[in-house]
């Protein structure tokens, strides 16, 4: 993934520019793992990002209206050069952004929506899943997974768990929901 210097004075400006920025170096389908961000938002629910390297995820669920938002990497420096416009954007509209500079095989919490970009080492997956899966209480999203085929078989074995959405063009997505 490119890190993309971004002009931006606020969150929406920052999010569309940082998309068009990876959708201009890796191809249309390579944020689409968005919609189901979009399509899932919850104005009352939590939704933790493992792997968040400049933000354009977390900002998108931010934009989504989240009510509580996780942000979990073992290295924040890029996001923190935009930090600034996150900041501001959770001042203005109440919603609550915990950023966490640390390994993702570390539990976050109960959240309603995991999305999951961190290693892409199968065995890493499992780990992760391991430590967030009981938590999750709807969904969980993992990117990368038609690039990765391995990453979508172990999202797919979680037991009581179906996939509800997936992307096989460009790098792909696949979404699991929680049976009920």
């Amino acid at each position: 993934m490119i890190r993309a210097h971004i002009q931006a004075t606020n969150l929406a400006d920052f999010y569309v520019n940082l998309v068009a920025a990876q959708t201009g170096a890796h191809g249309d389908a390579y944020c689409a793992h968005h919609y189901p961000i979009f399509a899932w938002a919850d104005g009352s629910a939590t939704y933790a990002e493992l792997g968040v390297n400049q933000g354009a995820t977390l900002a998108a669920a931010l934009l989504a209206g989240y009510r509580r938002v996780i942000g979990v990497d073992r290295c924040l420096e890029p996001y923190r050069v935009y930090a600034r416009l996150f900041d501001e954007y959770v001042a203005r509209t109440g919603q609550e952004l915990i950023m966490l500079e640390q390994d993702s095989r570390v539990s976050v919490g109960p959240v309603d929506f995991l999305f999951i970009d961190s290693d892409h080492r199968p065995d890493h997956l499992r780990q992760e899943l391991a430590v967030h899966e009981p938590a999750v209480r709807r969904y969980i999203l993992g990117h990368d997974t038609a690039a990765h085929v391995a990453l979508h078989h172990e999202l797919t074995s979680l037991a009581g768990w179906s996939v509800v959405d997936q992307e096989r063009s460009n790098v792909g997505y696949t979404l699991m929901g929680r049976a009920v």
